[in-house]
């Protein structure tokens, strides 16, 4: 699959009907995270090659029909943002 960004994107993941995808320079993970979605194993990071605020293709296909603000938890041991966008 090619992004609306022109990046190509390949199949990692895949739930009932939803495909999940990763760019072919990017990087993914299922568990390298301290949320409990990773400790479920219901969740994936998604690692885009670019440098952060560089342009990131979606992981999944459709329209983005709205944005949440939510807060995060705070960092052990380094400094985090204490929003998010979901």
């Amino acid at each position: 699959m090619a992004s609306s960004t022109g990046v190509r994107m390949l199949p990692v993941a895949i739930s009932d009907d939803v495909r999940i995808y990763c760019p072919e320079n990017g990087r993914f993970s299922f568990f390298n995270s301290p949320y409990p979605a990773h400790h479920s194993f219901s969740a994936i990071d998604i690692y885009p090659s670019g440098r952060f605020g560089d342009v990131a293709p979606s992981p999944v296909s459709g329209v983005i029909v709205g944005i949440r603000r939510v807060e995060c938890p705070s960092g052990r041991g380094f400094k985090s943002s204490q929003h998010d966008c979901v």
